[in-house]
């Protein structure tokens, strides 16, 4: 197991749409308490309102767009974070021009 990787070691997956793709940089194979992903959204991709069973955290690395955790809404940019606690409903969209890179984290894993 390596406790140091390189994001860009880890292969791009198809998402759950053909704008939508993501690396799997921490999980069950690493640790039990979480699960780290960084995804990526095309332009005018977005992740409809859901929720989980765990905590979950979005840190944005580049693009723009909207997100609303439990019916704040609010402008995503390079350095916003969003929290959203076990069972609470939150979505993202991409409005950007190119694309959105999103740092998710899950506590503990649900994937």
């Amino acid at each position: 197991m390596a406790y140091i990787k390189q994001a860009e070691e880890t292969p791009w997956e198809p998402g759950r749409t053909p704008n939508r793709q993501l690396r799997r940089l921490i999980n069950a194979d690493d640790t039990p308490l979480l699960h780290t992903v960084l995804v990526q959204l095309g332009p005018g991709e977005a992740v409809s309102l859901h929720s989980h069973s765990v905590l979950e955290t979005m840190y944005i690395l580049e693009g723009e767009g909207h997100g609303q955790v439990a019916g704040e809404r609010g402008p995503c940019r390079p350095g916003t974070i969003m929290y959203a606690p076990a069972g609470v409903e939150h979505e993202l969209k991409n409005t950007g021009q190119g694309n959105m890179v999103v740092l998710c984290t899950f506590c503990p894993p649900n994937m």
